[in-house]
């Protein structure tokens, strides 16, 4: 009954929910150990503010997208882009993409943020391919280290593939099978 009349108690419960929901905050922003030199998109001046920026991804994800383009991207600098997952991601300009696929697997390593981002374990009947990724295999080895003399094939069979099923004729429309 005491511990009842404590807890119902406006002096104890208020501030215990603050207390509370401050170490969930902590809990859910623990990971982000991202440089702060590399500027925020879709930031306010409020308290949480990145937690806050995350949330409003929900409804302007596209709008911040589209900020960080114009503000940072196009001028050659990477940013910052809060995500619904809460696991913020930094955006990197064009020029940097040669430089991320040089780096070697035990620098940069897909495997473990792709997992935690889909829940593969989760959503997955299959979570043998968690304990044997082969493709990764594939893909680091001939996908990655080739992708800047594949790039240009590759590009020029989608674009003949989509002009020859959807056609080029910008003035009428063209019926899909």
């Amino acid at each position: 009954m005491a511990i009842e009349a404590l807890l119902l108690d406006p002096r104890i419960f208020l501030p215990s929910l603050i207390l509370l929901l401050y170490f969930i905050h902590c809990r859910l922003t623990a990971k982000r150990w991202l440089p702060k030199t590399i500027p925020w998109i879709g930031l306010r001046s409020e308290f949480f503010a990145k937690t806050r920026a995350c949330m409003r991804d929900m409804r302007h994800g596209k709008e911040h997208l589209a900020e960080g383009y114009a503000k940072y991207s196009k001028h050659d600098k990477p940013f910052v882009a809060p995500t619904t997952s809460w696991w913020p991601e930094v955006m990197l300009p064009q020029s940097s993409v040669k430089w991320l696929l040089s780096q070697p697997d035990d620098v940069i390593d897909l495997h473990e943020g792709v997992q935690d981002a889909l829940q593969f374990g989760y959503v997955s009947p299959h979570d043998k391919v968690l304990e044997n990724p082969f493709h990764d295999d594939s893909v680091r080895r001939d996908l990655k280290r080739n992708l800047g003399v594949m790039t240009p094939a590759v590009f020029d069979e989608l674009k003949t593939s989509v002009d020859e099923l959807w056609g080029t004729d910008t003035e009428n429309w063209k019926e899909i099978p």
